[in-house]
């Protein structure tokens, strides 16, 4: 397999993401009164400690040499003991806390692009043009290209873990508000909770599902590009 410039530098780009996304998660539990994550060697910034094998390295892999898949993808899951949280919403906390850093990297990122785009003059324009059609060179080509990847990434993470299905950030939305004290449903939790992969990658298959996806990560980019360009 020929790995092209593009892609070699998305891989930092992708490792970092997913490394804020878990440091994230073990900080909000470390203030929530859970250590097992930091006991875990998992508060921190080294992406080593983060890697999944199927998440982090086979599903973006597959993602970009498919034509018409959706960017899928996540790292070893932060341990988090419930019952040395502080209170109970304190795992809604610990969950959110990986989709707000990438939404927080995602907003800094393109306050610099835009920051950049209004200081660069005409220089900076064609370089953020050239970028988008993925012929970016020079230092600007360069940044925008980073900044483009960025973007990307961190709408992949922030919105695809938000969906409510366990093991994803989003089901402890569902679990805490609709579940927990609903003890007929425990089971029924506990059997999706099992099985939480295996329906994701049924979606997956499915192309409705798939389109639905790929339309929930391009319609805030257009935007977010958009702006950047100032039309």
């Amino acid at each position: 397999m020929n790995l092209s410039p593009d892609i070699l530098l998305f891989i930092p780009v992708l490792l970092l993401c997913l490394t804020v996304h878990e440091f994230a998660h073990a900080w909000s539990a470390k203030m929530g009164g859970d250590m097992t994550a930091t006991y875990q060697g998992r508060l921190t910034l080294n992406p080593i400690a983060h890697i999944d094998p199927i998440g982090t390295v086979l599903m973006p892999i597959l993602a970009l040499l498919a034509s018409g898949i959706p960017m899928i993808c996540w790292a070893k899951p932060v341990p988090v003991n419930t019952m040395r949280l502080r209170s109970a919403v304190w795992h809604v906390y610990v969950s959110l806390a990986g989709p707000a850093s990438n939404i927080l990297l995602l907003i800094v990122t393109v306050l610099l692009a835009k920051i950049v785009m209004m200081s660069g003059g005409p220089a900076a324009q064609i370089a953020f043009s050239q970028s988008m059609s993925g012929a970016g060179t020079g230092p600007l080509g360069i940044f925008f290209d980073i900044a483009q990847k960025m973007i990307v990434m961190n709408l992949v993470l922030a919105i695809f873990n938000m969906i409510p299905i366990p093991p994803l950030d989003g089901s402890s939305l569902v679990y805490h508000f609709f579940i927990r004290e609903r003890w007929n449903l425990h089971q029924m939790w506990a059997v999706l909770s099992q099985f939480g992969f295996i329906i994701l990658f049924v979606l997956i298959q499915i192309p409705l599902f798939r389109q639905a996806l790929a339309a929930a990560y391009s319609l805030p980019y257009y935007h977010i590009m958009i702006w950047l360009a100032g039309v």
